[in-house]
């Protein structure tokens, strides 16, 4: 295989890129606008032009990350973020680093295009962030750092950036947040803008084997639990041998608990399986042992078999071990594991009185990721 650049080649992805970029930031209701927009944009000279071939010298390269950290310059998990951690930095990257980390500089960074100023201050963030430690992060929750741009395009670019950074954590100890001038206000505002957009952009701009997102809302209807937990994308995860499930819920109660064993239904649950849940636990909360037999109940009544899971609750009273979205995790005996997570826990189903059917009520979002 060839290690030379192709520049012809080099230039398609960035052009397809941007193109995919201008749709999705300004969607057209119309698809028949939209679709000459898109050939208008793929035209030379409307918004790319063919690549200028420009000899440049390469940046001097010192030590890599790994190195870095053996040396005792960096925490040891900085390495499971910036991958490969083997890879040597440039020169300027590592300068920018240990005048941050180990003088406490303040620094400017002036070099070309492509030459890496990202890492020279996000590797000292990171660092310092696991440097004040899981303990720290979690009792103390709030905000520690403030990017600044000066364009919404490049905080969309570093956004895409970031989420890749965040998600070789070993665990979520570092969260954020973005807000630019087109960021919605409230929680339904923000909704019905990605609901828009997802019913603008073709589905072969956010195709994404692995997650799978999905808007109930008062509109489905009522409901049998096969249909709830089909239109929901749960009913596949639970359809082979389930070895654990671990649920998170700030405001846990019975009610939460049997729709929680209802939603959890299916032939790969069994006395094998491991059930735990962790709540909040307050003056107001039920005790765990009410929630773990109402679950353990409600799981063994609406089976047609009886079985008897390992059920444990496990009261916690740190609010910063519950992030603001509800989480359940599904792991099979073939290690696979998949995310659901619920974006205001359980509270938007109801029970149809003396029906055995249910209905949405209000609107939300829930997210299915597998994860590899």
């Amino acid at each position: 295989m060839s290690h030379y650049l192709d520049p012809i080649a080099a230039v398609e992805q960035p052009r397809q890129d941007l193109i995919r970029y201008l749709l999705t930031a300004y969607p057209l209701r119309d698809p028949h606008l939209r679709y000459g927009l898109e050939e208008q944009l793929k035209q030379p000279g409307t918004i790319w032009q063919y690549p200028y071939l420009e000899g440049s010298q390469p940046y001097q390269t010192t030590k890599s990350v790994s190195e870095l950290v053996k040396l005792d310059v960096l925490h040891p998990d900085v390495a499971h973020l910036f991958t490969p951690a083997q890879r040597p930095l440039y020169k300027h990257q590592e300068q920018a680093v240990r005048a941050v980390v180990e003088q406490q500089q303040n620094i400017v960074v002036a070099t070309g295009t492509g030459s890496g100023k990202t890492e020279c201050f996000l590797i000292p963030i990171m660092n310092r962030l696991l440097q004040e430690g899981a303990t720290s992060l979690r009792s103390n929750p709030g905000v520690r750092v403030l990017i600044l741009y000066p364009m919404n395009a490049l905080v969309n670019d570093q956004v895409k950036r970031l989420r890749q950074l965040l998600c070789q954590q070993q665990q979520p100890l570092i969260r954020f947040g973005f807000y630019t001038s087109r960021t919605e206000q409230t929680v339904e505002s923000r909704l019905q803008m990605l609901r828009s957009q997802a019913r603008l952009v073709p589905a072969s701009e956010l195709a994404d084997p692995d997650t799978v997102v999905v808007f109930p809302e008062p509109s489905w209807g009522e409901l049998s639990l096969p249909q709830l937990r089909q239109k929901l994308g749960i009913d596949g995860i639970l359809a082979s041998q389930v070895k654990q499930v671990f649920y998170r819920d700030r405001y846990l109660n019975g009610q939460r608990a049997n729709f929680l064993a209802e939603l959890l239904q299916g032939e790969g649950l069994s006395a094998n399986s491991q059930v735990t849940i962790l709540t909040l636990e307050t003056s107001q909360s039920p005790p765990a042992s009410e929630l773990k037999a109402e679950l353990e109940t409600a799981l063994i009544g609406l089976k047609a078999i009886e079985i008897q899971p390992k059920v444990t609750v496990q009261p916690c009273h740190q609010r910063s071990h519950f992030p603001h979205a509800r989480e359940l995790e599904i792991q099979g005996h073939d290690q696979q594991k998949y995310k659901v997570i619920f974006d205001r826990g359980l509270d938007f189903l109801e029970k149809v009185e003396n029906r055995e059917t249910y209905r949405i009520k209000h609107p939300t979002y829930v997210a299915v990721i597998r994860q590899q």
